[in-house]
């Protein structure tokens, strides 16, 4: 058997008859980062039988990530009647590369007032002044005071309560006077409202944890003759060839450190990265997209921790580089934080 040039080792590795065909079976658990076409093997003997590659199936293992959020919204009215009939009774909300449906909380809505103007309107009254022999409407007074403000006249209606008999006419005797009074009074009213609501809900995002690939190769039986001898000694020599290269890449480049970022109160992973001993550098811009926040733990292997101990590792994020002598397998590191 030999290793992969992703140095990933098989969970399982398992030999099966399957329709008259001898087939090779390996199973690997792998980050979604990781390239499956990294693990398929050169042509290998095992057991009288050369295995070639046939086929790869992919499985991905998805988990939900959730943040409860909270959206003011505002709307504008122009009058306080009813204003929750002016907001929907949800918003369908993302952020984060989250999605989610956030619901209105009826008992977060908070009203003010847009602005004020100045409107004008007419006060207007009616006052009835009796025995007025004629309809002379010097006695009647130009002005009246209604509810603290002064009223002008504006009009007379004159109306006949009495009459006589002069002569062969009936003629008036006595009037009522029937008068008008208006004056123009201002008032500050608001020009419409303003209220606030709050949508609260929770949005999710589906990540791909892991992935599952299982890797079919198919035998052929070596032929009887010598001929099986220098296929042998050729498979044999390209398997050390590649297992030589993997192991250099196990060993010099492997994924020795686990990328964590903190939401809420745990660490979760996002990612994973490889180490170069002799320049150790930890890149983490690819990561930032799946980061919550600026608070990062990285977990270094214990080949890490035994090559790089006492020594400083560099962290780069965007345009920032951060150093930290390495005296343990934790290191925890803040964006923004200043270099050491």
């Amino acid at each position: 058997m030999t290793m992969t040039a992703l140095a990933v080792l098989p969970i399982s590795a398992d030999r099966v008859s399957r329709d008259g065909r001898e087939l090779m079976v390996k199973t690997f658990e792998i980050s979604p980062y990781d390239d499956p076409q990294g693990l398929i093997e050169q042509d290998f003997v095992y057991r009288q039988f050369v295995f070639t590659y046939l086929e790869t199936n992919i499985d991905e293992v998805i988990s939900f990530h959730t943040r409860e959020v909270s959206v003011p919204v505002d709307v504008e009215t122009s009058n306080r009647n009813n204003i929750v009939s002016h907001f929907t009774s949800y918003i369908d909300y993302e952020r984060y590369g989250m999605t989610g449906r956030l619901y209105l909380d009826t008992g977060s809505l908070y009203t003010r007032s847009r602005g004020f103007t100045t409107q004008n309107y007419t006060v207007s009254a009616t006052r009835t002044f009796g025995g007025f022999r004629h309809n002379d409407p010097s006695d009647i007074p130009r002005t009246i005071e209604e509810n603290g403000r002064t009223l002008n006249i504006t009009g007379i209606n004159w109306v006949v309560t009495g009459t006589e008999l002069v002569g062969d006419s009936l003629l008036p005797s006595s009037f009522n006077a029937v008068v008008s009074y208006s004056a123009t009074a201002s008032r500050r009213v608001s020009i419409g409202y303003i209220t606030t609501a709050t949508y609260r809900g929770a949005i999710e995002q589906a990540m791909v944890d892991r992935v599952i690939v299982t890797i079919i190769y198919q035998g052929t039986p070596l032929p009887p003759n010598r001929t099986w001898l220098w296929i042998l000694l050729a498979v044999l020599g390209a398997s050390l060839l590649l297992g030589g290269v993997a192991a250099w890449i196990y060993f010099y480049k492997a994924r020795d450190v686990e990328i964590y970022n903190k939401h809420g109160d745990e660490y979760e992973r996002i990612g994973r990265e490889w180490i170069d001993f002799k320049n150790p550098v930890v890149n983490l811009l690819p990561h930032k997209q799946n980061a919550y926040t600026e608070n990062y733990l990285l977990m270094l292997s214990k080949k890490a921790v035994l090559e790089l101990m006492g020594k400083d590792l560099e962290i780069r994020i965007e345009n920032q580089t951060i150093r930290r002598k390495v005296d343990n397998d934790k290191i925890f590191i803040r964006e923004g934080d200043d270099a050491e």
